[in-house]
């Protein structure tokens, strides 16, 4: 099928945007009979091999399945950083870093009695995230020495043990529940849209009925007239047309392509939540006993509360990497965040950008990471928690030095400092996760940050316009506790159970 094939054919529906959301719903759609083409940006099959198994830092570091050239700041002024973001069918889903969290009752709650999106409270989500878990079955691995020394840190020092990540509400020390598929990562495109779809640039229909597949096709704009969608235009020159679009770039992309055609009747990108985090390098002493470790994966999660009212607003969890420092000597990552941040960035775009990819479409990205009291408070405490574990009993002769950074500095010169100094190290030092959301929130019409609708009939619906859906992190009202892949999914299965029971 050629690009003048597509540009003549006549769609139901466009879905942009290969990642969970577009999976779901691109599979969704097309099951309840639309001609949809679902187009991605990024490359398509054959995965490369660093995507396809359990290593979670070569999956990350694979070039082509992120986008080049991102970059954030995490305040107005100041420097900027690489953001990892995936690109390519399965989009973060083949990158990230496994972990399947659903967030926390107290997560959705907020989203129904603060953001006034009423029916979507922890009740109405909960079977949409059963539905999504359903794609997703958690696997463990067995736990590395620095995770087994955590989680009896923790132990010793009175955090409960037992449990998932998966499970709500629960703190303490978890087990780590991964989408995997035996010894292979399991991308949304391989739940929902299947491995044998895609094979190259050309791809058409997938064998059981489902969407046509469009990789390496970047949208430059959405068309619409007359304030209805009538498709997409794609950087290529040509256009596929449609009555609906449904857009599913991601919390970055999509208020960038939004902005890019000129959808402005809400404020796209006003607002950017995203988890601020930090890492400790653990220094191994070299006793001939971490060479086993088969995956550089988490095995195990421990969450606990800032506070007393019991929320699970922080996270840690190690990933025994086995990788050798200048000296040899063997080198783990603990990873520290913040799951409730107060913090708020933005996404801004000129309009007179035309650029296909993230990196060049004139997008201001701004993290906001930190710049809350609460937020600082919390993450240092955190940070402060964790040192203290590493020092207890369980990492006797096997942490040999810890460092805050990438160039050796020490723990100590950190733990010793004030708090101005302390909190201006974690915030010019991130970490590296990046759940950037609700640069597009649902929520109520008459709510002047809404950008899309909330209640049934209407969800995902761009406010102003007939024919346009979002249905990706960016709806997301508020963050929640934990990764976003089920709460995604879950969000994007039920946008598009709405879609299909009142049409279009």
């Amino acid at each position: 099928m050629t690009d003048s094939d597509l540009a003549r054919t006549g769609w139901d529906v466009v879905v942009v945007g290969a990642g969970p959301a577009g999976c779901v719903l691109a599979r969704r759609l097309a099951d309840d009979g639309r001609r949809a083409v679902l187009v991605e940006a990024g490359p398509g099959r054959p995965q490369p091999v660093a995507t396809l198994g359990l290593d979670t830092i070569a999956a990350a570091e694979e070039p082509r399945r992120t986008w080049a050239g991102l970059e954030v700041r995490d305040a107005p002024d100041g420097p900027v950083r690489p953001y990892r973001q995936g690109r390519g069918l399965g989009g973060g889903s083949t990158v990230n870093g496994l972990l399947l969290t659903r967030g926390d009752r107290i997560d959705y709650d907020r989203w129904r009695d603060e953001h006034g999106c009423a029916a979507w409270g922890a009740a109405d989500v909960a079977p949409w995230l059963d539905r999504a878990a359903s794609a997703f079955p958690g696997r463990t691995v067995p736990a590395g020495p620095v995770a087994g020394a955590l989680a009896a840190a923790a132990a010793a020092g009175g955090h409960a043990v037992g449990g998932a990540s998966t499970d709500q509400d629960r703190l303490g020390v978890l087990e780590a529940r991964l989408a995997i598929d035996g010894q292979r990562r399991r991308s949304a495109f391989d739940a929902y849209i299947g491995k044998g779809a895609a094979a190259g640039r050309r791809a058409g229909r997938v064998d059981d009925g489902g969407p046509t597949v469009r990789p390496d096709t970047t949208v430059a704009r959405v068309l619409t007239a007359g304030g209805r969608a009538r498709g997409v235009a794609l950087a290529s020159g040509h256009r596929l047309m449609a009555p609906l679009v449904v857009v599913c770039g991601g919390a970055i992309a999509t208020p960038a392509l939004l902005a890019r055609s000129g959808l402005r009747a809400r404020p796209v990108g006003l607002v950017l939540r995203d988890h601020p985090s930090f890492a400790l390098t653990l220094a191994l002493r070299d006793r001939g006993d971490h060479a086993p470790v088969e995956h550089r994966v988490v095995s195990r999660l421990l969450r606990w509360s800032s506070g007393p009212d019991g929320s699970g607003d922080l996270q840690a969890f190690a990933v025994d990497r086995v990788d050798r420092a200048g000296d040899g000597r063997p080198l783990a990552v603990l990873l520290v965040g913040l799951m409730a941040p107060t913090s708020t960035g933005s996404v801004t775009v000129a309009d007179r950008s035309e650029g296909p990819a993230l990196a060049a479409a004139g997008a201001d990205v701004v993290t906001g990471a930190l710049t809350t009291e609460s937020d600082r408070v919390r993450l240092r405490s955190a940070v402060r928690h964790v040192a203290g574990l590493l020092t207890s009993g369980p990492f006797d002769g096997l942490v040999e030095e810890t460092f805050v950074d990438d160039r050796g500095t020490p723990i100590d010169r950190l733990l010793h400092a004030d708090d101005g100094h302390f909190d201006r190290w974690l915030a010019t030092h991130p970490g590296p996760y990046a759940h950037p959301a609700s640069s597009c929130p649902m929520g109520p019409e008459s709510a002047p940050g809404s950008v899309v609708g909330a209640e049934p009939g209407n969800m995902g619906r761009l406010i102003g316009y007939e024919g346009i859906v979002v249905a990706d992190a960016s709806v997301l009202p508020d963050l929640v506790r934990g990764g976003l892949q089920l709460p995604v999914v879950a969000v994007a299965e039920r946008i598009a159970a709405d879609l299909i029971d009142t049409g279009p």
